[in-house]
């Protein structure tokens, strides 16, 4: 490296520091926007036939009795279960924020629906 004599030699008084600021990408660089996934892409993951209500869904599970009280808050909440299924299922796992939307607080409830959407959706 230079000494300080040679650095005031070619004009300068401190070493080269390269620019290290974040640039912002170009415009033409902006990310393409997402495609909401439609109702038949959601029917496209599951397995089999997804039932044409909640109710008939509920008691399409094992051990209907117990996800059965959670109808009215499913009705109120969501419009389908496309809509649940787009919302919050991915790879058959159900979001938590799905048992909260219903206020699905027991565990042994949590887990039937964990159960149907592992065995149903992809």
């Amino acid at each position: 490296m230079m000494g300080d004599a040679s650095l005031l030699a070619i004009g300068r008084t401190q070493p080269f520091q390269p620019d290290t600021r974040v640039q912002e990408p170009a415009a033409s660089a902006a990310p393409e926007p997402r495609l909401a996934e439609t109702a038949e892409d959601v029917r496209g993951r599951c397995s089999v036939p997804l039932p044409g209500s909640f109710k008939a869904w509920l008691q399409s599970m094992e051990d209907a009795q117990f996800v059965l009280p959670y109808h009215d808050a499913l009705t109120s909440q969501f419009d389908s279960l496309e809509q649940i299924l787009s919302l919050f299922v991915r790879a058959g796992e159900v979001d938590d924020r799905f048992f909260d939307a219903v206020g699905i607080q027991k565990l042994g409830h949590r887990r039937i629906f964990q159960k149907w959407f592992r065995s149903h959706c992809k």
